[in-house]
């Protein structure tokens, strides 16, 4: 699954505190149970594991290794997947590099009849005995290939990265219940698979012609429908992110209609972090109270201002003495014409620190 890091949370590691989180995987025996036990018509899809060998690329290469690579075919000119006539490799690169990284052997596959089902994504496969998915194949060490079950083999392909379909259904990856061995794609209610598409390269959108749906990242249900999106007017605002999108009734952000939002000004502001329309300033789709949008000015991820106020992480910092001579030397670091500020919005009791030097 995409499911990629934002900006802001990758910026946020600067600051102490700013929009920190510890992100983990559980593998309990309590998920396997959940995975397992899923069936129906909510969670139609199970993926158990292929059997796989995974091999260690030595250090120093051994010549073992190094006369096995050479017996490598690329498949599908994807250098994650090759063959030596006898059994399916991925990560081949791996072997015989010298890095103390590993590649995978896949048991079972037919290779006479093995075939990628969605081009350039390399994430969905099929021989005559069963449907693939490639999890995770973004991080070589943990590149494993997963069968499908109870999907129609025959009419399957791929939406895109996070999505498949067949015949009946379209199937959704669901986070929430990844466990060592087993992973669930989600029925996605209502969809219909015959004009189910994305509409967004971040695939935080998707259209079938009854509706939208949206991803909204979530570890729960990923791709749901977007209640009262109006089809016709539905347009995704123009972003590096893809996050925003609007109707003619509303605005919407995460699966999220925001309250108060003007679609017909709502634009992203040239930090994706921010945005605006003709009454407010936004942060990361919060409204920033008593922000000015026509004298915003933004300095950093963390750091902006308006004629009244400098902000820090979307909250105004009181102890500015003249908001508008202030200029942001870095993300913590600031002066304007009678002081040096450091702003730090550190995690704990301290709240927001701002330590003021006079210039003069």
């Amino acid at each position: 699954m995409k499911k990629t890091l934002t900006t802001i949370a990758l910026l946020a590691m600067f600051l102490p505190g700013c929009g920190q989180r510890t992100l983990s995987t559980q593998t309990t025996k309590t998920a396997d149970k959940q995975v397992s036990s899923t069936s129906g018509a909510n969670v139609a899809v199970q993926e158990s594991a292929t059997g796989t060998d995974q091999a260690h690329a030595g250090y120093p290469s051994s010549p073992e290794q190094i006369t096995l690579k050479k017996t490598f075919v690329k498949y599908f000119a994807n250098p994650n997947y090759a063959s030596n006539g006898k059994n399916l490799f991925i990560n081949p690169q791996d072997a015989g590099s010298g890095y103390g990284v590993n590649y995978q052997i896949a048991k079972n596959i037919d290779l006479k009849t093995f075939e990628l089902l969605d081009g350039a994504n390399g994430m969905l496969f099929r021989d005559k005995n069963a449907l693939y998915v490639n999890v995770d194949k973004n991080y070589s060490l943990k590149d494993s290939l997963k069968t499908i079950t109870n999907v129609d083999k025959s009419t399957a392909g791929a939406v895109s990265y996070l999505c498949l379909k067949d015949k009946s259904r379209v199937y959704c990856d669901e986070p929430s219940v990844y466990t060592s061995n087993m992973i669930a794609l989600r029925v996605v209610n209502s969809a219909d698979p015959a004009t189910f598409v994305k509409i967004t390269e971040q695939e935080n959108y998707f259209k079938d012609k009854n509706g939208i749906f949206c991803n909204s990242g979530a570890k729960s249900v990923s791709v749901q429908k977007l209640l009262g999106a109006d089809l016709d007017t539905f347009t995704v605002i123009p972003s590096s992110t893809e996050e925003y999108a609007k109707d003619l009734n509303a605005v919407y952000h995460a699966c999220t209609k925001m309250v108060g939002a003007d679609p017909a000004t709502f634009h992203v502001l040239a930090n994706p972090a921010y945005e605006a329309d003709k009454n407010n300033v936004y942060f990361d789709g919060w409204k920033m109270p008593g922000a000015d949008p026509a004298t915003f000015v933004i300095f950093n991820l963390f750091l902006t201002k308006d004629k009244n106020a400098v902000y820090q992480n979307g909250l105004k910092v009181d102890k500015i003495a003249d908001p508008a001579t202030f200029v942001a030397e870095d993300f913590t670091n600031g002066k304007d014409k009678y002081n040096h500020y450091e702003i730090i919005r550190w995690g704990d009791k301290r709240g927001l620190v701002v330590t003021v030097k006079s210039l003069k």
